[in-house]
């Protein structure tokens, strides 16, 4: 298997854990009418969702410099597991009185749901031109 096509492999099963946290994320906040447990689903759903939901921005701030930081490394599989444990750590806390953003519970999903829209956008797009550059200077086979 040559680099390549391992280093493509990486991405689509990275792809594939990013949107089943996504979608067990969502599964949590729909079902769950505790604050644990939908702080964990926005957790899981966009890097951070929980702290924003807890009304924590210093620690949300460090997280999203750390991952960009790995991001920029290339560090995916780190970055992923970053993302789940900061998510599990909201299963063991309470929000502080008075600091609950319950927009969250919508502006999480949205806001992480429009990237992943985009992509395949874009993938879709990229897909299209490449299937006409195929054909472009070949002759008829008349």
């Amino acid at each position: 298997m040559s680099r390549n096509s391992r280093r493509a492999a990486l991405s689509s099963c990275h792809r594939l854990a990013f949107a089943l946290f996504w979608v067990l994320g969502a599964v949590c906040v729909l079902a769950s009418s505790n604050a644990r447990l939908t702080s964990f689903g926005l957790g899981l759903m966009a890097p951070g969702g929980g702290l924003a939901y807890y009304g924590h921005w210093p620690e949300l701030v460090a997280l999203t410099a750390l991952l960009v930081w790995l991001a920029g490394r290339g560090e995916w599989s780190v970055c992923a597991y970053i993302w789940f444990a900061i998510a599990a750590v909201s299963l063991s806390h309470s929000p502080h009185p008075g600091h609950l953003w319950q927009a969250a519970t919508w502006v999480i999903p949205v806001v992480s749901v429009v990237p992943g829209l985009v992509w395949v956008g874009w993938v879709a797009r990229r897909a299209r031109t490449a299937g006409f550059d195929h054909s472009v200077g070949q002759g008829s086979s008349k």
